[in-house]
């Protein structure tokens, strides 16, 4: 068994190397994104609720994938928002940088989409597929909407993430229930929680380094 340590540097290495292909600017743009993702922590929660009873290889190269398509999702997030930074200024945004902005999330995205189908889980895959849309949907609402009910996109994004690897770990639906309501009361203490017995000591580990 590896550590939750271990993995996040694994899963560090997945996104530091999925612009090998790519032209040099924008790799480098891409880049400098995920550079600024230094916590992991989205990927941490993944590897915690993902941990399985009887852990093994094949489980452990899921959860890191899982871990690093979530991870790459909010670097995706993050690269299509500078646009929006852009238009907020009110200066002119050079066609080519706004396209090549462009470009980068939806190669991200797309990467992101990739990395979540190779945990091999259609209720997984689904569940990613749900967050893409509930993303896009919430974030137009809060573009064009009013502030008045306003997009809760850290939320959606842990309580989804929290929910994609409970389910790849083989939870029980009340046990996914369960450590998806934890999730959001994250004050709560890990041994007096609802949360399956082995994974507790990984929460503890996510909880420690917050």
């Amino acid at each position: 068994m590896t550590s939750l340590s271990q993995e996040i540097s694994d899963v560090r290495a997945i996104l530091s190397g999925i612009t090998a292909e790519l032209h040099p600017a924008l790799s480098e743009f891409i880049k400098d994104e995920v550079r600024r993702h230094t916590s992991l922590r989205l990927g941490a929660v993944v590897l915690a609720a993902s941990f399985p009873a009887e852990d093994s290889t094949m489980q452990r190269e899921r959860r890191i994938n899982l871990a690093a398509a979530l991870e790459l999702l909010t670097v995706a997030l993050a690269i299509h928002k500078l646009l929006l930074l852009s238009a907020n200024t009110r200066d002119s945004v050079d066609r080519a940088l706004a396209g090549g902005t462009v470009l980068a999330g939806d190669y991200c995205f797309s990467r992101a989409a990739a990395l979540a189908a190779r945990t091999e889980n259609p209720q997984v895959v689904a569940i990613f597929s749900e967050l893409l849309q509930q993303l896009s949907e919430g974030n137009l609402r809060s573009l064009f909407g009013s502030d008045n009910d306003p997009f809760d996109e850290e939320r959606v994004l842990y309580e989804s993430a929290t929910r994609a690897g409970a389910t790849l770990a083989g939870l029980q639906e009340t046990q996914i229930e369960a450590t998806v309501a934890w999730i959001g009361h994250e004050t709560a203490d890990v041994e007096e929680s609802e949360l399956v017995a082995f994974q507790r000591e990984r929460w503890g580990e996510v909880m420690r380094d917050a």
